[in-house]
């Protein structure tokens, strides 16, 4: 992914660690679909599955920081400028991704895939359709980014900059409520909601809510530390539904005091300094890609050659590198070139999302 920025004038800034810590994200990603995989000797668990899901939180609290913080810095939202940032850094690599998918599934029987599952990915709403194909099964947190991107440059417009902060909190708590009124009422659909718009909503808010307080509070290592052991906590719990979701629904906040303190303390920490390495942030840049293509080749149901490890894992980044270099950033250069047009007030930061 490019490099995060935050632009409230003509002026860019570049915003420290992010893209460090969406490299790690997207290696716990890597790691909990890998195992299980034919030559990879980690067996795949339960405990493992939640692992991947702990990096796609992170990925939701870092989208939903990014994201508030560019609208609040903007001196006036506009849904014009949102959407086409959004388009530009999102769908052009992604519906690459589903034509491959769809000749490799549907015209060549290289890999499962059902014509309804591909129909659900490709207009965003497999969050709510348990049981994809493979292939196609992690677009459901992309799809809760989707959503989040048509609710919330709404909620700001409605709510303004100095109120927004309460439809942020009520967004980052109302999947706790949920899960709390689903277990009592509705016991046996415990784990039906995980995927659904209001679970991923938990650390988009989260995120939210940071954008608004990270300037008025400090946070030290401690509690960041504290704070973002909250989640691999939560694993030992995973086969309780009711103490996992308890645990995950916290972390999200514990997540978010972690990047408020891995951003401030960029350079002086051995954290921060390790998230800035040239080849952990590379990781980070990639990682859109990366995630978009580890699906066909990470892929423990399969016996062929191409999902077995290593071979596996090396298609994955030439796949994610082709994506990147060659659609991501060329697409990226035209939407920097629009939005740099005659007549514009502000130039767009280059933000990524995940």
């Amino acid at each position: 992914m490019t490099p995060e920025t935050a632009s409230g004038t003509n002026v860019e800034r570049y915003i420290p660690s992010l893209d460090g810590l969406r490299a790690v994200s997207i290696v716990l990603v890597l790691y909990g679909h890998l195992c299980g995989c034919r030559g990879f000797l980690i067996p795949s668990t339960l405990r493992i599955t939640c692992l991947a899901r702990y990096g796609v939180q992170v990925f939701f609290v870092i989208s939903g920081f990014l994201i508030t913080t560019l609208l609040l810095n903007e001196e006036k939202i506009s849904l014009t400028k949102f959407y086409i940032r959004r388009f530009f850094r999102i769908l052009p690599a992604f519906y690459f991704y589903m034509l491959v998918i769809a000749l490799a599934g549907m015209g060549f029987h290289w890999v499962p895939l059902a014509k309804a599952d591909f129909i659900k990915a490709a207009i965003f709403i497999s969050n709510y359709h348990n049981g994809s194909s493979w292939v196609v099964g992690h677009i459901w947190s992309l799809s809760t980014e989707e959503q989040f991107y048509l609710v919330w440059p709404c909620c700001l417009l409605i709510c303004g900059k100095k109120y927004g902060i309460i439809p942020a909190i009520l967004m980052s708590v109302f999947p706790f409520i949920a899960f709390c009124i689903t277990h009592v009422y509705l016991p046996a659909h415990d784990w039906g909601l995980w995927n659904i718009f209001a679970r991923g909503a938990n650390g988009i808010g989260a995120g939210c809510v940071l954008a608004f307080v990270k300037d008025k509070i400090h946070v030290s290592g401690l509690v960041a530390l504290l704070g973002a052991g909250l989640a691999p906590l939560a694993l030992w719990f995973a086969y309780d539904a009711r103490l996992y979701v308890l645990l995950d629904c916290f972390s999200t906040f514990g997540i978010a005091l972690y990047v408020a303190w891995a951003i401030d303390h960029a350079k002086t920490s051995m954290v921060g300094r390790f998230l800035n390495l040239r080849v952990v942030r590379w990781l980070g840049v990639i990682s859109y890609s990366l995630y978009l293509w580890q699906m066909p080749f990470l892929n423990r149901e399969m016996t062929s050659v191409w999902a077995s490890f290593p071979l596996n894992l090396i298609l994955v980044f030439v796949f994610a590198c082709g994506s990147y270099y060659g659609i991501e950033k060329y697409f990226l250069k035209v939407r920097k070139k629009l939005v740099k047009m005659p007549g514009r007030k502000a130039s767009f930061a280059l933000a990524s999302s995940c």
